[in-house]
This record gives C-alpha cells, sequence and structure tokens, in this order.
C-alpha cells in the first residue's frame, strides 16, 4: 500500500526518504516543464551559447520530453498518475491537509463552508466552472483578438468577484463559519422540524430498501445513528476546546499568499493578452516572453519600473495602475487582519450556536433509539463488536483530522 502512504502523508512523523525523493522529483519536474514550454527560459540561453552550438537550445525540449519518458517508463502506473496531475495533487491535497493539520479546526471550518457554498448554489458553481474551462480552451486552440479580448473580460470579471469576496471576508471580525453555514445553524436550532431532520434521513435510508430484512434495517439504523453521535461528541469536544488566535494567523497567512499569487497571475494574463493584442500597447526592448511579463508585474505590484517592458497605451497605463492598487488592499488587509486577531467574540457565538446544535442533534438521536429501539448507545455497544471496530477506527481519523 505505498501508494496510499505517499498520499496520505503523516504530517507528525518524519516522510519516508524515498516519498521525499519522489515529491522533489516531480517538484523539479513541473517546475523545469513550466519553465521550458511556458516561460521559454531555455531561449534565455542563447546569449551565452556561440552561433555554431545553437543546436543544443533547440534540443533542450526533446531532451525534458525524454527525461520524463524515462522517469515514467521507471516507475509504477499509480506515480505516473500522479506525475500527470501533480500541480492539482498538491494545490487540493497536500495543501489542505497541511493546513488542516497545522490550522485545526478553524481552518477545517472554512474549508468545509466553501464546499458548503458550491454545494448550496451547485448550478451557479457548475455554470462558472464551465465558463472557465470553456475560456481557456478557446484561448488555446485560437489567435483571435476576438478571443483574446474576451478571454481579459471573463477573467477581469472572475478577478473582481475574487478581489471583492476576499476584501469583505477580511473585514469580517475572525469567525469559525462562513454567514451561509450560520445561516443553515440558525435554521436548525429554530425549526422544530429540522430538529429530526438528521434522525429522519438516516430512517429513511434504509425504509425502502427491500433487500434488507427488518433486522438487518434495525442493525444498518443503529449502527449510523451510534458512529453519527460518536462524531458530533468528538466535533463538539474539539469545538469547546478550540483556540483561535494561532489558527486565524495560519489561515490568514495562507489566505494572503493565495491572493497576492492569484493577483499575480491575474495581471501577468492581461498584460500579456493585451501585449498580443496589439503589441503597441507597450514600449518593448526586445521580444519579451511570458516569464518577462511576470517580472514586470512582480516589479509594477512593487512600485518598481522595468526597462524592458513599459506600458504606453492609456489601457496598459490603467491595468499597472489597478496593479498598484493590489499592493495597497494587501497591505489594508493585513492591517485589518491584525485587528481582529485580536477580537474573538464571532467566534465565541460560532462555537457556542455550533454546540448548541451538536447537543440538539445528539438528545434527538438518544431519544429516538431509546423509542424506537428500546435500547440506548451503551447497550448496543456491549452486544456488537463491529461497531466498537468501527468507532475505533473513526477515532484515529478524528484524532488526526483534529
Amino acid at each position: 500500500m505505498e501508494k496510499t502512504k505517499f498520499i496520505n502523508l503523516n504530517l507528525d512523523e518524519s516522510v519516508q526518504l524515498r516519498f521525499l525523493v519522489k515529491h522533489i522529483l516531480y517538484s523539479c519536474i513541473w517546475i523545469l516543464g513550466i519553465s521550458i514550454f511556458v516561460f521559454r527560459l531555455d531561449l534565455s540561453l542563447v546569449s551565452f551559447i556561440a552561433n555554431d552550438h545553437s543546436w543544443i537550445i533547440k534540443t533542450i525540449p526533446i531532451l525534458f520530453i525524454v527525461l520524463v519518458l524515462l522517469v515514467m517508463f521507471k516507475t509504477k502506473w499509480y506515480y505516473n498518475l500522479v506525475l500527470i496531475f501533480y500541480p492539482l495533487i498538491l494545490v487540493f491535497w497536500f495543501f489542505p491537509k497541511l493546513i488542516l493539520q497545522r490550522g485545526k479546526i478553524y481552518l477545517l471550518s472554512h474549508y468545509l463552508g466553501y464546499i458548503f457554498r458550491c454545494i448550496k448554489n451547485y448550478k451557479r458553481s457548475f455554470f462558472l466552472i464551465l465558463i472557465f474551462i470553456f475560456t481557456i480552451f478557446v484561448l488555446l486552440i485560437s489567435n483571435s483578438n476576438v478571443v483574446r479580448i474576451f478571454s481579459m473580460i471573463v477573467m477581469a470579471i472572475y478577478y473582481y468577484k475574487f478581489l471583492l469576496n476576499y476584501v469583505k471576508s477580511s473585514f469580517r471580525p475572525a469567525q469559525l463559519f462562513g454567514i451561509s453555514v450560520e445561516k443553515s445553524i440558525d435554521e436548525f436550532l429554530n425549526s422544530p422540524d429540522k430538529k429530526i431532520l438528521l434522525v429522519k434521513s438516516i430512517e429513511d435510508g434504509t425504509k425502502n430498501d427491500s433487500k434488507l430484512t427488518d433486522e438487518e434495517k434495525k442493525n444498518k439504523n443503529l449502527k449510523s445513528f451510534i458512529v453519527i453521535n460518536f462524531l458530533i461528541e468528538a466535533f463538539d469536544t474539539n469545538l469547546k476546546g478550540f483556540k483561535g488566535k494561532k489558527a486565524f494567523v495560519i489561515s490568514w497567512l495562507y489566505q494572503s499568499l493565495g491572493f497576492l499569487l492569484v493577483s499575480i497571475i491575474f495581471f501577468t494574463f492581461l498584460n500579456y493578452e493585451l501585449f498580443n493584442v496589439n503589441k503597441t500597447n507597450f514600449t518593448l526592448t526586445g521580444d519579451p516572453t511570458l516569464f518577462d511579463f511576470v517580472y514586470y508585474t512582480l516589479k509594477t505590484i512593487t512600485f518598481n519600473n522595468t526597462l524592458e517592458i513599459i506600458p504606453s497605451s492609456p489601457l496598459s497605463k490603467i491595468i499597472e495602475t489597478f496593479t498598484f492598487f493590489t499592493l495597497g488592499i494587501f497591505l489594508l488587509v493585513i492591517i485589518t487582519s491584525v485587528i481582529f486577531t485580536l477580537r474573538q467574540d464571532k467566534i465565541n457565538e460560532n462555537i457556542s450556536k455550533a454546540s448548541d446544535l451538536c447537543l440538539q442533534q445528539n438528545k434527538a438521536i438518544v431519544e429516538h433509539i431509546k423509542e424506537a429501539y428500546e435500547t440506548d448507545i451503551t447497550t448496543v455497544l456491549n452486544e456488537s463488536l463491529v461497531i466498537k471496530k468501527s468507532l475505533e477506527s473513526i477515532k484515529k481519523t478524528v484524532g488526526k483530522i483534529f
């Protein structure tokens, strides 16, 4: 099960050397690939090599492809899948796992809150993802200026929404849950029907299952009730023991780095596409690459200039001005976040409401087991070894998360 150990790194223990080597290798391959095929850093070596040896530059991409194929040929198929999707795995698995391990329940709640909002507004989320993928796809297969302008407008809208949400969240007091989750908790606490919604959903899940006997349905329901009861108690315990300041600072750090990274990518994309639409938008020295525009964006954000690329049209100057504002917004967010770090009122309110919800749902489960099955959780656990083992396994998992 070495592939499982590779993906599910235990961050509290030392990483095995062979897994660490693979992570370093895959990271280097992707960095090299992006440098060669996206930023064309290999072309910058032309000035250091004599004309008689310029063929070396042309062979660098081929040598890189051969290297990747050799690595893939020497490793198992599931590691090749990891190599192919490594950036996605890094962003959506390894980094979140590191964040959740270090930031504990505060970051977990925000991570789940984002998923909750996407599921709740699944039609809107699906539409936005579809438009984004379509824009990237059309941009890759077409050199039309109309397509480039369309992609710039779409990405500007996406970035504006991202920026607006980032600023709004930064000016709210530190809290465990987003507004959507908080409203849902209030609904559960104040609605008599939703007090037994969890119990009802478990019962309904087995009611119409003709493959199960009445005894099997009973045992399956009891197991579900006890497992959920255990998870709710574990969540409530960790919630009450939560210490927010450290987790808030960790969360703020990752969110800030994410904001800067997205901003750099967006303004680089905007400037590069503007250059491709009309080269007169910039005064240039030489033939700039995408890497040059990354450098230009970084210099612009930090209020410095680069002589290689200078904005010359009104539109390119407007983009440069907005790039300046990015750092101003970032500094404002830093000051605001430091102030809100000291305020824990909203977090305490969130904890209180979530704890009340846990008690409400657990009470409903305990009462239902007593009324519908004429037993209690302790008795069921004493009589069922299978459920005991399930809880032990769940306990280990919960311990890693919290």
